[in-house]
């Protein structure tokens, strides 16, 4: 397997949703990262949703994120991504390491 290293992790945040759909603030954070990611190269960052399922939603606030996302991300723009994930725990094999203090 081959291993990445990567030198980012952004955290959008969830926010709860309105019968199953983004509010508009919710909305509003998936634009911003939209906007990095048709902006910046980002091959060597992880975006990752947060958000789980709350009262009343039968979807998490993740899910949502993460499609909305994909569904406005233009394909040219896709392949400068690193990795986007939205489940609640990343896959045992994948290892992050960055340079900032906090991780």
């Amino acid at each position: 397997m081959n291993e990445t290293e990567f030198d980012q992790l952004v955290v959008v945040l969830g926010k709860r949703l309105n019968n199953n759909a983004l509010t508009a603030e919710g909305l509003s954070r998936v634009k911003a990262i939209l906007q990095v990611a048709e902006t910046t190269d980002c091959r060597k960052t992880i975006i990752a949703f947060c958000g789980g399922v709350t009262h009343g939603q039968s979807i998490s606030e993740a899910r949502v994120m993460y499609d909305t996302f994909q569904a406005h991300l233009p394909r040219r723009k896709a392949i400068r991504l690193g990795l986007c994930y939205w489940r609640k725990h990343l896959p045992a094999p994948l290892k992050i390491s960055c340079n900032y203090p906090t991780c």
